[in-house]
């Protein structure tokens, strides 16, 4: 596969299967140029193409942990999270099942001042608009 060996002010080498080096302007390209890219040449008559080639899935598998995306959060149930938001939300009960115990324990602190009752309300509606997992699990 070809590859982006150098790039100049307005020039970019790219180096290809056969040792063969090709010069064309950056200006072009539709995408930034990178040193190590891996990009495919159409040459096209008078004009030559670059289009940069995105890495195949190689049958790896993906045990390792890099490999897999990071999830933000605990996933709940969607309905009882949202019920301890409505019912008990003015007390924390719903960060404390999300396991949110630093958020539990603020809404506990300040529950005589009914601001977490409010704040309870909008984590319901974040609540009801998030998609859940198909097993009617949200992550929180």
């Amino acid at each position: 596969m070809p590859k982006i060996i150098d790039i100049d002010n307005q020039a970019v080498t790219i180096e290809t299967d056969e040792g063969e080096i090709k010069q064309v302007t950056s200006t072009g390209l539709g995408f930034v140029p990178q040193i190590g890219d891996e990009v495919q040449v159409v040459d096209g008559g008078s004009r030559v193409f670059v289009l940069k080639t995105e890495p195949m899935y190689d049958g790896g598998d993906f045990s390792n942990n890099a490999a897999k995306p990071e999830v933000q959060g605990e996933a709940v149930s969607k309905l009882t999270y949202c019920l301890l938001a409505y019912i008990l939300g003015g007390f924390g009960v719903h960060k404390f099942y999300a396991g949110k115990v630093g958020g539990g324990i603020l809404y506990l602190l300040f529950c005589w001042t009914f601001i977490p009752l409010f704040l309870s309300r909008i984590d319901l509606i974040i609540a009801l608009c998030r998609h859940d997992d198909g097993e009617g699990n949200i992550t929180i």
